[in-house]
């Protein structure tokens, strides 16, 4: 989905057709003489929309402006929820206007609670067209938290902390963390929420974990004094617990624990799990374990799931209906020798696989992999490739969506062999919805699988826009809305939105959406949803003068220090 500009419209009109249907056939989408440009249709954010010779910056339904871009080497930079980036070699466009810098290191950092917007070169950090003086962008980062999560809000050089570009007096940038999911910012003697310093009965807060602070004179919980803490004392074992002279917490429940025992204090605690351990008792957040007889020396968790082991085996947490209470299921790995950490690791960034020795374990599919190369561990773990059991041979597959995965040149849609051409299958302009090979071009849904569509040329079939162009026609979805001549989406209007599909597949869908398409025979209100309707327009349309109207192109040459 990366690799083309508008992507998500082709998600918006998806529809999902009858098991029963052996194909689709391609048909004319429906006149409808009543379609006009709306007076004020609903718009939801900006957009850039690109033609082969402009690009235009579309900021709401009544201005459009064209401006002056390097068409070939236009880029979207990744994760921009804001659509109010592009990029090309010569620069940045911001909201619609051209900041001309070296791009190297670009990074979009953010809104600021006043909805401006912060991003980031090698060279400078600006907010929105204005650079931030004496901060060099590759110094500034991130705040990170005690677990090296980040969260939107705090960065920080060499010298200083901010709020977003407020700097904040008294922060040590060396020592600063994030608490509070990202709430808070501290350092060992002060804390901050957003640009205020926060005090209790006068006295400087000062952060504990994420359930407790302290003063001078008090611990506090919650807003609270707990009087049953010593602030003295007082000190983290992690993110949940912690212990005072006296006794051993999680938040500021006081824990079973012997002073005695304090020296063998062991933490696991992580964004999925919180185990602590005196080498007596096992606690899994504030209760201790009782039904499962772990081996305390040899425990240890994963810290991205909610996985755990000791050296008799791995183990997941659950809750059992039938017993009403959590216990734990031992993976079914053919276990030979003791479990550590060294034998056993996690998919990078998921819990799709564990693995042990030479063995992957998927939970979700209730899946064993054995006999694994050095190959298949490497490419399995990072997720490069994902495994598949054929006829009881492990096999690496490429995965397209959640259901489908390329094994060899099979093409399967979860176990089915679909009968594709393996050679020449792929994604349609990166999108989930469509597909095709030398032979075919398909509809895909997770519920029905692939039906292919008649009536398209499949060796020209290509993304255009977000849509589906072959060399003939333009198309949404398998309907045909106009002839592909010049084709230019010229205006985008949105209506309400909802989320459809599942797992990977889950995208937005927009009902009742408007697009504005010219071509060599004028222009085309299109409205979009269970069924596509089509209307030639007027270029007189006063509407449509009105959006057109506004053709400045904007370019700051050299951004202004703020």
């Amino acid at each position: 989905m990366k690799k083309y500009l508008l992507f998500i419209f082709l998600a918006f009109i998806v529809k999902i057709y009858a098991q029963e249907a052996k194909f689709i056939t391609v048909k004319n989408a429906k006149i409808d003489s009543t379609l006009k440009v709306g007076a004020d249709p609903f718009f939801e954010s900006p957009i850039y929309l690109i033609t082969k010779d402009h690009l235009i910056f579309q900021k709401d339904t009544h201005t459009r402006k064209i401006l002056t871009a390097d068409i070939q080497s236009l880029r979207r930079p990744k994760y921009d929820d804001s659509r109010l980036f592009i990029l090309d070699k010569n620069g940045v466009f911001v909201n619609g206007i051209k900041v001309k810098t070296d791009t190297t290191g670009f990074v979009i950092l953010g809104k600021t609670p006043k909805n401006d917007i912060l991003w980031k070169t090698n060279k400078a950090v600006y907010k929105n067209t204005l650079i931030l003086s004496n901060i060099k962008g590759s110094d500034f980062v991130r705040v990170p938290d005690h677990q090296g999560n980040f969260y939107e809000g705090y960065f920080k050089d060499k010298t200083h902390v901010y709020y977003y570009d407020l700097k904040l007096k008294g922060l040590n940038a060396a020592e600063a963390l994030t608490g509070g999911s990202g709430s808070i910012c501290h350092d060992k003697n002060i804390m901050y929420m957003a640009d205020r310093q926060l005090f209790f009965q006068n006295q400087p807060l000062q952060y504990v974990n994420e359930y407790l602070n302290k003063t001078k004179d008090f611990a506090v919980y919650q807003d609270n004094i707990a009087p049953e803490i010593d602030p003295v004392s007082l000190k983290p074992l992690s993110r949940s617990y912690s212990v005072d002279q006296n006794h051993a917490y999680y938040g500021n429940e006081i824990l079973p624990i012997e002073k005695a025992d304090f020296a063998s204090l062991k933490v696991w605690d992580h964004t999925n799990s919180s185990y602590l351990t005196d080498g007596k008792k096992l606690f899994y957040k504030n209760r201790e374990i009782v039904d499962q007889d772990f081996d305390l020396p040899s425990f240890g968790t994963f810290g991205i799931a909610d996985y755990c082991y000791d050296k008799n085996g791995i183990y997941t947490r659950f809750w059992d209906k039938d017993k009403n209470k959590v216990i734990y299921k031992k993976f079914p790995f053919k276990y030979s020798d003791p479990v550590n950490s060294t034998n056993t690791f996690i998919s990078d960034g998921s819990s799709m696989y564990v693995f042990y020795k030479d063995q992957a374990y998927s939970e979700s599919r209730n899946e064993l992999f054995e006999n694994l190369t050095q190959e298949q561990i490497n490419l399995a773990k990072p997720l490069k490739m994902l495994l598949f059991n054929e006829n009881g041979i492990t096999k690496l597959s490429k995965g397209y969506d959640y259901l489908i995965r390329k094994v060899d040149d099979k093409i399967y849609w979860g176990q089915k062999d679909i009968g594709a051409d393996g050679e020449t299958f792929d994604m349609i302009g990166g999108f989930h919805n469509f597909y095709k090979d030398r032979n075919n071009v398909y509809q895909y849904s997770p519920e029905e699988g692939f039906i292919p569509v008649k009536g398209m040329d499949v060796p020209s079939t290509e993304a255009f826009m977000g849509f589906l162009s072959d060399k003939d026609y333009i198309y949404i979805n398998h309907q045909r809305i106009m002839k592909n001549q010049d084709p230019e989406l010229v205006v985008v209007f949105q209506q309400y939105s909802e989320e459809c599909g599942t797992g990977r597949s889950s995208v937005r869908r927009f009902a009742e959406s408007y697009f504005l398409f010219k071509n060599r025979e004028g222009y085309w209100m299109v409205k979009t949803g269970d069924t596509v309707y089509v209307n030639k327009i007027n270029e007189k349309d006063i509407n449509l003068k009105k959006l057109l109207e506004d053709r400045t192109p904007k370019t700051v040459s050299k951004a202004k220090r703020k």
